[in-house]
């Protein structure tokens, strides 16, 4: 989260109060948490909204948290945007006071494109968003390796075993960074001390579970197989350190990528849609 000022102000409708901030309160966390988990239960979502936003606009009524937006400035040009409703606070125009307010704020800041999120399980959100005339922009797919299933075939053709993939045993170093873990990979036989690797990868460990992020081969090294060595060495490494699942995030218009995590035993769980606005 943006922790570097605070910008508060309210504003009365009827007897509705919008806070915009950019420090939540204690209060405005377990609100938030409380109206995502009560959309996710009513409306059977996978989308959650993450924690470290950049902009809040929280809408009560009366003394009850009802709808909230939150926003994360990934581009100058584009914010990306996520909003959820009460279940007991819909069809009262709540989230068109809140993206109003949203608007007005980024008119002095060059009036960015809101990018909204959902993964297409709400319908009522859907409908919002061809009211809006929002536009399709891109997809993402979330993606899991079971180690617990290694060996076993999923529903969608893909296949949990390393067995038909090349063996080629790669020189890993895994560092410790403020941003999560480095993994760097060199061929056997490369000078250790030259600068930079063959592949390269971001890790986050959360319990039994890790996150994989950054994956990258040089260019000069691409298409010799040598990112689905490093994927299936750093799962073994994974599974004697205890991790069960392995979780990344994939752009839909990433063919390679996907090839790629999709022969080595990734599948895919859950297809995020981006629309602008």
């Amino acid at each position: 989260m943006n922790m570097t000022h605070t910008n508060t102000t309210h504003t009365n409708i009827t007897h509705t109060n919008i806070t915009h901030t950019t420090r939540l309160s204690r209060k405005e966390q377990e609100d938030i948490h409380r109206i995502t988990a009560l959309c996710r239960l009513a409306d059977g979502l996978s989308l959650s909204c993450p924690e470290d936003g950049d902009e809040y606009w929280l809408l009560e009524e009366d003394t009850t948290a009802a709808a909230f937006l939150a926003v994360y400035k990934t581009e100058e040009t584009i914010w990306e945007c996520y909003a959820f409703t009460h279940p007991d606070f819909r069809r009262k125009g709540y989230f068109s006071v809140l993206l109003e307010q949203v608007c007005r704020y980024s008119e002095a800041l060059g009036e960015p494109e809101l990018c909204f999120v959902t993964d297409n399980k709400c319908p009522a959100a859907m409908a919002v968003l061809r009211e809006l005339e929002a536009e399709l922009w891109n997809e993402e797919y979330m993606m899991e390796y079971d180690v617990t299933a290694a060996g076993t075939a999923f529903g969608d053709g893909t296949s949990a075993s390393p067995a038909s993939l090349p063996d080629m045993e790669l020189d890993m170093d895994i560092r410790t960074t403020p941003e999560g873990l480095l993994i760097c990979a060199r061929r056997p036989g490369d000078n250790p001390t030259a600068d930079g690797a063959c592949v390269t990868c971001r890790l986050s460990l959360n319990g039994t579970g890790a996150y994989l992020y950054s994956l990258e081969t040089i260019p000069a090294l691409r298409r010799r197989g040598l990112a689905s060595c490093f994927l299936m060495q750093l799962i073994r490494h994974l599974e004697r350190k205890g991790i069960r699942r392995i979780c990344l995030q994939v752009s839909g218009s990433n063919e390679p990528a996907l090839h790629l995590y999709r022969k080595t035993g990734f599948r895919i769980t859950e297809t995020l849609s981006y629309y602008l606005y």
